[in-house]
């Protein structure tokens, strides 16, 4: 369903290229979802703010559809039900798809 670049080929490509796929359908993709984690003491996840960070300085943060929070506090939270769904233990994380999610 999802084809998976290479670190490498996300350099060399640039997330421009991954949203204009996102805007123009190619690929399949639709959607770009980020979801971020925050910790059971109710702080942000170090990685997460790294990540967020990058993506705002490279002025790509405006390319994410949808951000979504885990909250470890919260089993229910909408980034932990996605991350339980698909099987992912570690935040943050990126998710391109055809339309929103659908747990």
């Amino acid at each position: 369903m999802f084809r998976v670049l290479g670190r490498n080929a996300l350099r060399t490509q640039g997330m421009q290229s991954l949203r204009w796929a996102s805007v123009s359908g190619i690929q399949g993709i639709e959607r770009i979802t980020y979801v971020k984690k925050i910790k059971m003491n109710g702080e942000a996840c170090k990685k997460c703010g790294e990540v967020t960070e990058r993506l705002e300085k490279a002025d790509q943060f405006k390319q994410i559809d949808e951000v979504l929070i885990a909250d470890e506090r919260d089993e229910s939270s909408a980034g932990m039900a996605i991350a339980q769904k698909h099987s992912v233990e570690r935040a943050p994380f990126f998710r391109c798809g055809k339309s929103r999610w659908i747990c």
